[in-house]
C-alpha cells in the first residue's frame, strides 16, 4: 500500500486493542503492546478476523478475515498477501 509506518496504528482482536502503548501517561495502558501478539495467536483459524486501524487523524479501518491456510512454499518470502478487495 506504499505506507512507510509514519501514523499510529492499532489491532483489535477479540476486544483488546494492540498498538504502541502510551508510556507519557499516568493512566493505566489501554494499548496492548502489539509486538508481544504472534500472527497465528491473533488469526489461529480460517475465518478468524481482526480490525487494522492506521493513521487515526486519517480513519483508515480494514477488516482482515483468515480465509485460508497453505502449505509453506520453498524459497517464499513470508508473509505475503496473495489477494485483496477493492484494491486501486
Amino acid at each position: 500500500m506504499g505506507w512507510q509506518d509514519y501514523h499510529l496504528h492499532e489491532f483489535e482482536i477479540g476486544g483488546q486493542r494492540y498498538g504502541v502503548p502510551n508510556t507519557d501517561s499516568d493512566l493505566p495502558a489501554e494499548v496492548a503492546r502489539d509486538s508481544t501478539v504472534k500472527l497465528s495467536r491473533a488469526l489461529p483459524r480460517k475465518g478468524a478476523s481482526l480490525l487494522y486501524s492506521y493513521a487515526f487523524g486519517d480513519n483508515w479501518v480494514h477488516s482482515v478475515v483468515l480465509e485460508d491456510i497453505v502449505p509453506i512454499e520453498p524459497d517464499t518470502k513470508y508473509p505475503r498477501v496473495v489477494d485483496g478487495a477493492r484494491a486501486w
